[in-house]
């Protein structure tokens, strides 16, 4: 394993890199949905904490919005990646 830097850090970045890479596909789906579920349990704490008045459906309204948000800025940063490798949009 070719660790970039020499920190403790890096060390556990690329050790994590290289469990991953042993994982099963059904593994790796598994580890996604956990990861995914704890994002928005995380979500849904930070937005109790700053609005403790809203009932639970309320929060999931947010929650939805706040995904919506998510997906729109990764949609366009997507397409701002393919426009710069295709070169569309470049003056030249």
């Amino acid at each position: 394993m070719n660790i970039p830097e020499n920190t403790q850090m890096d060390a556990d970045f690329w050790r994590d890199v290289e469990r991953a890479k042993r994982l099963t596909p059904q593994e790796r789906v598994r580890i996604g949905h956990e990861l995914f579920e704890r994002s928005i349990y995380l979500m849904t704490q930070g937005l109790r904490m700053q609005h403790p008045e809203c009932t639970e459906q309320e929060l999931a309204a947010m929650r939805r919005e706040r995904l919506a948000r998510i997906h729109q800025w990764e949609s366009r940063s997507a397409q701002v990646g393919t426009d710069r490798q295709t070169g569309a949009g470049v003056a030249e």
